[in-house]
């Protein structure tokens, strides 16, 4: 089916329903998808509770129009009961912290009960990944015009251990060891450490994340690494990167986030004194230097001239990269865990240049 009219109806004293329908996310002409007019739900929702409306609900009516393919949406806004939230209620949660739970809900004691709001909570919980099961009920409260609501979680595993090993041309003989942990002591905070030791390469890199910085729902995090290659079979010279990163993401929607982000690290590439010096083939074999029982006819034992690339003298010695990027993220997948629809993009322009000695801009 088609979208076919949309429409706003708001029952509301003075909100123009014109003001309104800027905000929908159903056009006309668009395929029918329920998660679109779940979005709008939220979204015009949340316009008229900032309007004064606390107590609006917003309901959608469907016309089908079976012979032409089409449904007709109308959000009609109106004034709902009056019924506050007496108490919320988190239980199950053995590992979990309370308030990593309760900062998920747009709404806490005494504030007004909306449904909408609830519902995306539950969302938020299930695409967190702390828990194998959420529900959220409500109970009678100690008077008519109030709710209690209960949410029942049931903690789940969240750390991993992970061990890999591989063999590469470049590198040789290479292996990993990582430590992650995405609920780390029932904060909800992410760590996550990786160490990698291998023939011709090795590395360490740390990364944490805060994703309620100082009480708001903008997350921060740091990245930390150290790597060192002995490119032995692309021009034979040392390599090592160190550096870091801080970042944060503020979103925009509940699709849509940016992240702004700093980094700075240090790549130092140094040539030994022997694969610096000309001559140091099969034919002239140098002692200490060429490997041992190379020969004319095996080239692949020997390093060619024993020197590095002209590009790789070039860059010999210390640079210094400071680079500033954005990154921007549209995630409506209705599930982090399980997808059924939706989709996920992300750009990631970035630029050095902000002191240091390199220049240049990437996407």
């Amino acid at each position: 089916y088609r979208v076919g009219n949309v429409t706003v109806d708001s029952r509301l004293r003075d909100v123009d329903p014109a003001a309104l329908e800027s905000l929908v996310n159903t056009s006309s002409g668009d395929t029918y998808n329920a998660e679109a007019v779940e979005r709008s739900l939220v979204t015009l929702t949340t316009e008229v509770a900032k309007r004064g409306y606390a107590f609006a609900q917003v309901r959608p009516r469907g016309e089908r129009d079976a012979a032409g393919q089409q449904i007709g949406i109308t959000y009609v806004v109106e004034e709902g009961p009056r019924v506050y939230v007496e108490r919320i209620n988190v239980r199950g949660n053995t590992r979990t912290r309370d308030y990593v739970v309760r900062r998920e809900l747009d709404l806490g004691e005494g504030d007004a009960y909306n449904k909408v709001f609830v519902d995306r909570a539950e969302r938020r919980l299930n695409n967190l990944g702390f828990f194998n099961k959420v529900r959220i009920t409500n109970e009678p409260g100690s008077a008519p015009d109030r709710v209690v609501v209960n949410i029942d979680v049931e903690d789940k595993a969240t750390g991993s251990f992970s061990i890999a090993g591989g063999y590469s041309t470049s590198d040789g003989a290479i292996g990993e060891v990582s430590l992650s942990e995405s609920n780390f002591l029932g904060r909800g905070q992410f760590v996550r450490i990786a160490g990698t030791l291998g023939q011709r390469a090795q590395g360490i890199d740390f990364s944490f994340t805060e994703p309620y910085f100082l009480g708001y729902r903008v997350a921060a995090g740091i990245d930390l690494f150290s790597k060192f290659n002995d490119n032995y079979n692309t021009g034979r010279f040392e390599s090592r990167v160190t550096g870091g990163q801080v970042r944060f993401t503020f979103p925009i929607t509940e699709e849509f986030s940016i992240t702004p982000r700093y980094s700075i690290y240090q790549t130092e590439i140094t040539i030994p004194n022997e694969f610096s010096r000309p001559y140091n083939d099969c034919t002239f074999p140098i002692p200490g230097v060429t490997p041992t029982g190379a020969t004319a006819s095996t080239p692949f034992n020997c390093v060619t001239n024993g020197e590095a690339t002209v590009a790789v003298k070039e860059a010999q010695g210390s640079t210094l990269t400071s680079l500033v990027g954005l990154n921007f993220n549209y995630n409506s997948l209705d599930s982090v865990q399980n997808p059924r629809n939706g989709f996920s993009a992300e750009l990631k322009p970035e630029f050095a240049g902000l002191g240091g000695d390199s220049k240049f801009m990437r996407i």
